[in-house]
């Protein structure tokens, strides 16, 4: 997402720097959107990588749209098409090279219309492919160069963010029956709201944490085998019971994040000599 501020100048151009991770695949020679198909606006789904969306003082509502790799005249490889619908239509094109440290995206004759915020969002699979699992490793960064219209440069740095990134858990139980379950939010998501955990049969002493501190008794609830964490927003959780000796050591997992979405996990707890 690049955001810029009032009163600058309208971008002219720009390239950006994708992240290291983020590959153009084999299959992205033949899933691509034809110079025919881009005249019509018929570009296929299969050549569509994600959607962009721009904020224009210009207008009371955002423009909005897909994102494709496109064929270029001449070319050997394709390029990025932005197709920005709404109150009016506006198509970008841009060409696709390699840099040292990877993809390198350029967009160049850009109007001279002020942009106050563009944010480019890349669906998983299709003709672009990030390398491993984007939510684990290293964070990925981008860095965009901006020329504006009255001919001065500036960089923008960003880090790339990551959707739907799943609960992060492990549960250990030491041979005294001392249960633990750790629970992250997952990368990039929404902070967590609350934690239900179905605990084994006759687990006792429960206590939780929510980032480091411990919670309030009104904030756990046991009903049963299951334990109810109110939170305010906690990145992390950790849960402590004991467990009988024999009792199965699998747990359920249903956390409820800040925007209503729920996440299901089932853990296996882990068996410390």
């Amino acid at each position: 997402m690049i955001t810029i501020p009032a009163g600058n100048a309208a971008t002219r151009a720009t390239t950006v720097a994708l992240p290291t991770r983020l590959s153009l695949a084999a299959a992205a020679i033949r899933d691509v959107c034809l110079v025919a198909q881009q005249a019509q606006d018929a570009c296929p789904a299969g050549s569509q990588v994600g959607t962009v969306t721009a904020q224009t003082p210009l207008l009371p509502v955002p423009l909005s749209g897909p994102v494709y790799v496109a064929e270029r005249p001449g070319e050997l490889l394709p390029g990025l098409r932005l197709a920005l619908g709404g109150p009016v239509q506006l198509r970008l094109d841009g060409r696709l090279g390699f840099a040292k440290t990877g993809l390198v995206s350029t967009f160049e004759g850009i109007p001279d219309v002020p942009l106050s915020r563009l944010e480019l969002t890349f669906a998983g699979g299709g003709p672009l492919q990030v390398k491993g699992d984007p939510c684990t490793g290293g964070l990925m960064r981008a860095t965009g160069s901006l020329t504006g219209h009255n001919g001065v440069d500036a960089t923008a740095p960003a880090r790339v963010k990551v959707r739907s990134c799943p609960l992060l858990g492990r549960a250990r139980v030491s041979r005294a029956g001392a249960l633990r379950l750790d629970l992250r939010k997952g990368r990039d998501t929404r902070a967590l709201n609350r934690v239900r955990v179905t605990l084994p049969r006759g687990a006792t002493r429960v206590r939780a944490t929510a980032d480091g501190r411990r919670l309030a008794r009104r904030r756990v609830r046991v009903t049963g085998r299951t334990v109810t964490l109110r939170l305010a927003g906690a990145k992390a959780v950790t849960l402590r019971a004991h467990v009988p000796r024999g009792a199965a050591h699998t747990l359920r997992v249903r956390a409820t994040r800040n925007n209503g979405r729920t996440a299901t996990v089932r853990l296996r707890a882990a068996r410390l000599r």
